[in-house]
């Protein structure tokens, strides 16, 4: 079953503000941001001490592009109100702070995250952000380290495979 066949998850026990959640769960999976943004939003309003509803409308800001800060506002309130999901808030975080070329901050959340990360399970993606972060910074041995982990979690990924030649040959 793919996430797209899957039904939004039960995360309030406010009707109004799950309706709202679910309606921005089919937007973004329709990649309509903007009308996501507004549902979380609305969801938001009804039930502000639920972090998932920070974490999905931080997703749609990152992916509505250019609104990394507000993404990077959201993730940061999720990270406050669940400390046992903030694994996955520190990702988000560190990878809104990297398109947003905030390179040290983006370091420091992916690194944290890493550390959080249940099971050692780390997606590959992490590793291939942190990896960029270092690359700006022109720390290439940082950065063909990471982008070596994030090919051994991810192997037929050739653009992280272009980025470690490209960082070989700097540094």
């Amino acid at each position: 079953m793919s996430a797209s066949d899957e039904k939004a998850p039960e995360v309030s026990a406010n009707p109004a503000a799950q309706a709202a959640f679910e309606r921005g769960q089919e937007y973004y999976k329709k990649k309509d941001y903007d009308s996501a943004i507004k549902e979380y939003t609305e969801a938001i309003g009804l039930n502000p001490d639920v972090s998932i509803f920070y974490t999905t409308r931080g997703n749609a800001y990152y992916r509505s592009i250019g609104q990394y800060d507000n993404a990077i506002s959201d993730y940061t309130k999720a990270i406050k109100l669940d400390p046992d999901f903030n694994f996955f808030d520190y990702a988000s975080r560190g990878r809104a702070y990297c398109a947003n070329k905030k390179y040290n901050k983006a370091i420091c959340d992916l690194t944290e995250s890493i550390r959080l990360w249940p099971d050692k399970d780390i997606p590959a993606i992490v590793y291939e952000c942190r990896g960029r972060a270092y690359f700006f910074l022109k720390e290439y041995d940082k950065a063909i380290s990471d982008y070596t982990e994030a090919l051994r979690l991810d192997p037929e990924n050739e653009e992280v495979r272009e980025l470690l030649r490209e960082a070989q040959g700097r540094g």
